[in-house]
């Protein structure tokens, strides 16, 4: 106990006895900090995320296969990186900025998941905001189409089901007439009867797999949607890169460790050169 008590007297004899090393240091540190962050041009950054719409479920078959995405992730990704899209913005959105510069504005989530997140960064927050908001409805545009496409097929196939549907239910109800009318003859036909009964519950069975293709092919037409934006940053207020509070912080911290280390290290030598001495003057 003695010991330690004794090798922390020592640090603080050190650290008290270089004080002007690490106050200058730290101060040093934290100018330079604070020179750098002002001379950084400020950074806004706006973010999106979109969720790429799927297409209704189809029928094939007589088997309902699922929906697919209206696009892969991978193809979307390249989308947003297309200069040739890019020409687009800046035509409509009248950049001063050639469609590189553009593209080294964006930079987009590699992280594998459902969703598209990209963001914008640049030095005018309006712009920034612009262009985030131009590819989104870009890229919805582009899928529209396609998902309009696929409603229309399934609203055909709809449609279909329920012209299949009718007929056999107007068959079934001329069908139970004759049924009916064999019933009450008195010399009636047992095996037309008989035939008559079966197809009826053929088709009633018939009837059954129809509409659950058509309650299914319904509730396909309302769950599934277009491409849309999920999430969305405001308007930025702060830069992300001139936060000079942050970062005189941990210039200051870093400044003082090394100012430390520094001072034991000059504490090490000058105690290495007395002792060299020392050795020199006995002999």
């Amino acid at each position: 106990m003695a010991e330690q008590e004794i090798e922390l007297i020592d640090y603080l004899r050190v650290i008290w006895k270089r004080k002007a090393l690490l106050i200058w240091g730290t101060c040093l540190a934290t100018a330079a900090s604070l020179v750098v962050s002002v001379s950084i041009p400020n950074v806004y950054e706006v973010s999106r995320t979109v969720k790429i719409g799927q297409l209704p479920d189809t029928v094939e078959e007589g088997k309902v296969v699922k929906g697919r995405e209206i696009e892969s992730r991978e193809a979307v990704i390249d989308r947003l990186k297309d200069h040739r899209m890019l020409e687009e913005a800046v035509k409509e959105l009248q950049l001063e900025l050639a469609p590189k510069e553009v593209a080294d504005l964006i930079s987009i989530d590699g992280k594998a998941n459902p969703h598209i997140r990209y963001k914008v960064q640049s030095a005018d927050r309006q712009m920034a905001t612009r262009i985030a908001n131009w590819l989104a409805e870009s890229m919805i545009k582009v899928h529209q189409p396609i998902f309009d496409r696929g409603v229309q097929v399934l609203r055909e196939y709809e449609a279909e089901l329920v012209a299949k549907i009718n007929s056999l239910e107007a068959e079934n109800r001329r069908m139970k007439d004759i049924l009916e009318r064999i019933m009450h003859t008195q010399n009636s036909d047992t095996t037309a009867a008989v035939v008559l009964y079966a197809s009826i519950g053929d088709r009633e069975r018939n009837l059954a797999d129809l509409r659950r293709l058509l309650q299914q092919t319904r509730f396909s037409s309302l769950v599934y949607k277009n491409t849309a934006v999920i999430g969305a940053d405001t308007l930025p207020r702060q830069s992300i890169k001139a936060r000079v509070g942050l970062n005189l912080a941990v210039a200051g911290t870093l400044g003082l460790m090394i100012c430390i280390l520094l001072a034991f290290f000059l504490e090490y030598i000058e105690k290495a050169r007395s002792k060299e001495s020392a050795v020199r003057s006995e002999g």
